[in-house]
């Protein structure tokens, strides 16, 4: 399965120190064998928890495409407003 990450997921996780970043990276790995996706209340994609983080991805046959990572008071505000704009 082939993962993509977005210019966001990627600069999220560039940021963060190198336990986090290790979690994180293990976190959309452990996506690529996932035989069931949580999906994401409200919006047509899926969500994974990582502690406090979260993955919101979308699976789209074997592309696995990583749309925001961050922590979880405010990724949903992120993301409410990525799909506001889009609109």
């Amino acid at each position: 399965m082939n993962i993509k990450l977005t210019k966001e997921a990627d600069k999220f996780i560039s940021k963060q120190d190198k336990p986090t970043r290790k979690r994180i990276i293990e976190g959309i790995e452990e996506l690529q064998h996932a035989n069931y996706h949580e999906p994401l209340i409200g919006y047509p994609l899926f969500k994974k928890r990582i502690g406090s983080y979260r993955i919101i991805y979308d699976q789209n046959g074997h592309i696995l495409s990583i749309i925001l990572i961050g922590n979880r008071g405010q990724i949903y505000k992120d993301l409410k407003n990525r799909f506001k704009q889009k609109r």
